[in-house]
């Protein structure tokens, strides 16, 4: 394991351990390292105290704004690293987070209060690899097992549940009997998590490799996730879900659409309330809207169309609706035709046409909302092909629509 770690990650080890302290890459870092995909980040926990890390890293720049709480952040090579003291949870309260945090010398006291024991593993330049609760096994097997108990676990942060799913569909693992007997009958903790926590984990299991079984055996758990969304239709989505783009956008969407059609509401209603829950950026919830209000819409299959399509939506949300929309057959027919059109670089809105309003004042003396109406109407034939977008016949067309709009 490790044949390659970043320099400034060795420099960091290698500065605890020459201070005679433990220092173990640990978390996330040591699963995909096992798993023989890169690691994209690194995080490093050590016996040695707070005040033990900032005499060790002196020389260095450090953040110390989780201190307190036994994490240091070190600027090694340009980049922060996080390192924190081998430590020991307190009583959990909020089902979220522990009253507080005391420091311990054992490695293994510390790998014990981790969710997953995938999750629990730590490795050592000095000692190798340190895997007290069988992740290692757990990982051969491609299971997800809670460390120890999966009620405790779930009840010290209910987020865990539906990290233990994300994990599930991302790596494609089956989760543990009991770690899943206990997401059944505590998954109404997630009530309590905030809905920004929820949408993070949310984006990341609905693109994993397992979305479909994950949905269809836990349906009243994505459903609870999901404000609007039934538990039926999260089954019936299922199905579906696995061969759409790897894209929260197109599956949402996808979601969104589905569950206008089982609610009997209009799909912008549904995409707006499942992204408002989710508390989603403005540019999320505009896309996914304008995507599941497409989708109930024909294809596009003439010029005319996709120009119509591509004045409202740009390229990357095309391909994700027909992507949700079309047959295998009628996606190569669909591409077919938008790239044609799109290689005439077509006008699709004012600002690209010919023309602009100082020339519509200058041609027909008209002013204020006069002018962008003369614009927009001159748009629509364009778009239409009646129109064609050149100074000469754009000129002459708004003339002719200022004297019908005098009369």
């Amino acid at each position: 394991m490790f044949e390659f770690i970043p320099e400034n990650i060795k420099a960091v080890l290698g500065e605890l351990e020459k201070a005679g302290f433990e220092a173990y890459l640990v978390g996330g870092c040591v699963r995909d390292e096992a798993l023989g995909t890169s690691p994209h980040d690194y995080d490093i926990t050590t016996n040695a105290k707070p005040d033990e890390m900032l005499r060790v890293f002196s020389e260095y720049r450090v953040i110390e704004t989780g201190l307190k709480h036994g994490t240091l952040t070190v600027i090694s090579g340009g980049e922060p690293v996080e390192i924190t003291t081998y430590r020991i949870d307190g009583e959990y309260r909020d089902n979220r987070r522990p009253e507080s945090v005391s420091f311990t010398e054992d490695i293994t006291l510390d790998l014990s209060r981790r969710d997953f024991t995938v999750n629990a593993m730590a490795y050592s330049l000095r000692c190798g690899l340190c895997d007290p609760f069988g992740g290692m096994l757990d990982l051969a097997r491609k299971r997800i097992v809670c460390v120890g108990s999966p009620e405790q676990r779930f009840l010290e942060d209910g987020l865990r549940i539906l990290r233990a799913l994300r994990f599930s569909s991302v790596l494609d693992f089956e989760t543990d009997a009991s770690t899943a007997k206990a997401v059944h009958s505590l998954a109404y903790l997630l009530s309590g998590i905030s809905r920004e926590r929820i949408f993070a984990e949310i984006k990341k299991l609905l693109c994993g490799k397992g979305a479909g079984w994950i949905c269809r055996t836990f349906p009243e758990v994505i459903a609870l996730c999901l404000n609007g969304v039934s538990a039926e239709t999260v089954c019936t989505i299922s199905e579906k879900l696995p061969s759409l783009p790897c894209d929260c956008i197109a599956r949402l969407s996808y979601i969104a659409a589905e569950t206008a059609k089982a609610e009997g509401v209009t799909p912008d209603d549904a995409a707006a309330k499942i992204m408002r829950s989710l508390k989603s950026s403005r540019e999320e919830e505009r896309r996914v809207r304008r995507i599941a209000v497409h989708s109930f819409l024909p294809l596009p299959d003439n010029d005319k169309k996709m120009r119509r399509l591509m004045a409202v939506m740009p390229e990357e949300d095309i391909l994700l609706y027909a992507a949700i929309c079309a047959s295998k057959d009628e996606y190569g027919e669909f591409i077919k035709l938008y790239e044609s059109v799109k290689s005439e670089n077509p006008c699709l809105n004012i600002s690209s046409l010919m023309i602009n309003g100082g020339d519509v004042i200058r041609l027909t003396g008209a002013s204020g909302q006069a002018v962008g109406l003369i614009l927009k109407d001159l748009l629509e034939c364009v778009l239409d092909g009646e129109l064609e977008n050149s100074r000469e016949m754009l000129e002459k067309a708004a003339a002719e629509i200022s004297l019908q709009k005098n009369k």
